[in-house]
């Protein structure tokens, strides 16, 4: 049985967009839509994959970012190295950041529903704070407006 050449084994596992000239990987993807494979160590993502095998090493300080903004894409002329400030920078420049108030923010402990309740409620602001499991200096902010002001 012939051993598959690595550039074999990269175009068996994406296909061309002809478009953007993003190679889109066609097998399994994370949660986010990032390129994965499974390898006997864990889980590694495509993307970074490539790099490794197209240009080496990735320093362990460093991410593998895309010019792109197409978490799929292997393309590795779509890759970069950055830091992790680097990617915080990119990914805010490029808007991807969304929305991160009231119960989109994945430490929210109320729903936006729950806020509006609490701005409406009558009573005390420790009794208000019990119902809903937060503090009393929380139903104060939203209270006020300080917290949760976009419901």
């Amino acid at each position: 049985m012939k051993s598959m050449t690595y550039k074999e084994w990269l175009e068996e596992r994406t296909i061309p967009e002809p478009n953007s000239g993003c190679l889109i990987w066609l097998k399994a993807v994370t949660p986010d839509g990032y390129g994965s494979i499974s390898k006997l160590y864990g889980e590694v993502r495509a993307h970074r994959y490539v790099w490794a095998n197209e240009r080496g090493p990735i320093p362990d300080d460093m991410c593998v970012l895309h010019r792109c903004d197409n978490p799929p894409c292997c393309n590795i002329d779509h890759l970069f190295l950055g830091t992790k400030l680097d990617n915080a920078v990119d990914r805010d420049t490029k808007g991807r950041l969304g929305d991160r108030r009231g119960q989109s923010n994945g430490r929210a402990k109320l729903t936006d529903e729950q806020a509006r309740e609490i701005r409406d409620a009558t009573g005390s602001q420790r009794e208000i704070g019990l119902r809903y499991g937060v503090n009393q200096q929380m139903v104060s902010r939203i209270k006020a407006g300080e917290a949760w002001s976009h419901v």
